[in-house]
């Protein structure tokens, strides 16, 4: 016999019926079982060499006995998938680290605290408090939802059947997914977890034919208003039905963004949800109720909450209330004009209201009697008082 390694164990190479074969001679002081092994493969036989050589080492000799025992039948498990022993016991391993990782990393709610803290204290890009609120809101909302849960447990189809798991309108659950995108997008950027398990959701939307106030409506809005216990609110509604406003944008507002001598308002960048600044010239219609609200200063109440203060004067009205009407009546209505007064096109439309093409398009009902558009853009301080 030829040796091949010298070692303990040592490894001899012979001939037999023509094959050449490798055996393994396990012979030492104390062992108990199979005394050789034989191979048909150098690299096999010489592996195994080496981890008995390294596992006596470690071990003792008596070791030996155990883990020869079970090397066969674990090997014969391994191949019966197309596997070998050790590429088992690296899949093991692989699958080990994994879990202490996913051990190491913080828990989704504690993760969630720490991204509502950067967003409120990011100073490299500033939200206003609206956003804060909201981030504030939902970011609790998957504390409490994912308790106990580490990030890099989500996979898609977890986000899938959460959302799938609410029972709300597809809008909301838009929403949600876009805010839980954030945070996921938050965890890739601190290194929590390598993907965002949002990405390639969609979520089809259908949309419900667009509310908007008639005329004797807006017009009950204007003369409420026009009473003193509701003055200071005659402001807050002008300029949503006469310049399609966004209510929190109003809210924002003073007079120095109106300016009447040259008939134009200027929403800056500060004031402005996309945070473009924009710049549009008032109806004469808008320019005629500023003209008659000059005297009430300030221009939106500093103090109180603008949404119930907008509620105290809703909750007189007969007529139900709806979200985001009074914006969707300005635009129904603006886009009913004539051309030669900007209506008729979308592009005007969402350059005054601060939105794209597609938005623009979804806030007005569509075609409306002439009149009917002659009689709302009519409505006038003048008109009502008499």
């Amino acid at each position: 016999m030829k040796p091949i390694r010298t070692e303990y164990p040592k490894v001899r190479q012979y001939v037999k019926s023509g094959n050449t074969y490798y055996r393994v001679d396990l012979r030492r002081k104390g062992l108990i079982g199979p005394k050789t092994k034989n191979f048909s493969s150098r690299t096999d036989a010489l592996d195994y060499a080496r981890k008995i050589g390294e596992q006596v080492a470690q071990t003792g000799i008596k070791s030996i006995a155990q883990v020869d025992g079970k090397y066969a039948d674990w090997q014969a498990s391994c191949a019966v998938y197309g596997k070998t022993l050790d590429q088992a016991v690296e899949l093991a391993l692989t699958h080990w680290a994994l879990e202490q990782h996913q051990s190491k990393t913080p828990l989704m709610e504690q993760l969630c605290k720490d991204w509502i803290y950067d967003k409120m204290h990011d100073t490299l890009k500033p939200l206003r408090e609206r956003s804060l609120q909201s981030i504030q809101t939902t970011g609790n909302k998957f504390a409490r939802d994912f308790e106990g849960k580490h990030v890099t447990d989500f996979k898609r189809e977890d986000v899938e059947d959460y959302l799938n798991g609410m029972e709300a309108s597809n809008q909301y659950k838009k929403n949600i997914k876009n805010y839980l995108g954030q945070f996921f997008n938050w965890c890739v950027r601190k290194g929590h977890c390598d993907k965002n398990p949002c990405e390639d959701i969609v979520i089809s939307v259908v949309h419900d034919e667009v509310e908007f106030y008639k005329v004797e409506q807006v017009k009950t809005m204007l003369q409420t208003c026009m009473q003193p216990e509701h003055k200071h609110m005659l402001p807050y509604f002008v300029l949503g039905l006469f310049g399609g406003i966004r209510p929190q944008e109003i809210e924002r507002m003073t007079w120095e963004n109106i300016h009447m001598e040259d008939k134009y308002i200027q929403l800056p960048i500060g004031i402005t949800k996309t945070k473009k600044s924009r710049t549009f010239d008032m109806p004469d219609t808008l320019y005629r109720w500023l003209d008659y609200c000059k005297d009430i200063k300030p221009l939106i109440p500093e103090r109180g909450n603008p949404k119930k203060l907008r509620q105290a004067v809703s909750d007189t009205f007969e007529f139900k209330w709806l979200a985001d009407g009074i914006r969707h009546t300005f635009a129904t209505y603006y886009y009913a004009q004539p051309k030669e007064k900007g209506g008729k096109s979308l592009d005007i439309l969402r350059s005054i209201m601060g939105n794209t093409i597609g938005i623009a398009e979804r806030f007005y009902k569509g075609a409306i009697p002439q009149a009917e558009t002659e009689l709302y853009w009519n409505i006038t301080p003048e008109s009502l008082n008499k």
